[in-house]
């Protein structure tokens, strides 16, 4: 008994996950990446997609290009510069200042698929939203895909969204 209560456990999760995104359509973010939004994406220029869900959550994916050479410099040498003492302050200022009224939280390094990668979650001052921010470093890109979610829905959506960034 003690071994079946695990197992139905995974079963819904999978049957569950498997039926939010039956209807996500993968759309290109660029020429090295694609990601799956549950309606068509609306471009917002310089090539970042957005897409709502029918339970008002929005899920954006865009990219900065850092503008550097990358046959000059290495994903890892970027990541040197991150590694300075304040660096990922700094960063989170600059976010911070890019999205009035959006609270973030500390910014952490993680990695995704052997590429370095950021994440940061947070809230929007007087608006019942949470938000999420993963930030893969790919090349001379920072990526980043973002969904903002209603603080009182239960949305496991965040996952599902960062799970199906594919490289092309």
């Amino acid at each position: 008994m003690k071994k079946i209560i695990p197992l139905l456990a995974l079963i819904t999760l999978v049957i569950s996950t498997a039926r939010a995104q039956s209807d996500w359509k993968a759309y290109d973010i660029d020429n090295k990446l694609s990601i799956k939004f549950p309606s068509q994406p609306q471009s917002m220029g310089n090539g970042g997609l957005a897409a709502a869900d029918k339970d008002s959550s929005v899920y954006i994916a865009m990219f900065i290009d850092l503008g550097l050479d990358s046959s000059k410099i290495s994903n890892e040498q970027i990541l040197a510069i991150f590694d300075k003492p304040g660096a990922l302050k700094d960063l989170k200022k600059v976010m911070q200042s890019k999205a009035p009224g959006a609270v973030l939280g500390d910014l952490v390094k993680i990695s995704w698929k052997d590429f370095p990668c950021f994440y940061t979650e947070g809230t929007f001052t007087g608006k019942p939203f949470k938000f999420y921010c993963y930030m893969p470093l790919i090349n001379r890109r920072l990526y980043m895909i973002t969904g903002a979610v209603r603080e009182d829905a239960v949305s496991k959506m965040k996952n599902d969204f960062w799970g199906s960034l594919m490289l092309k």
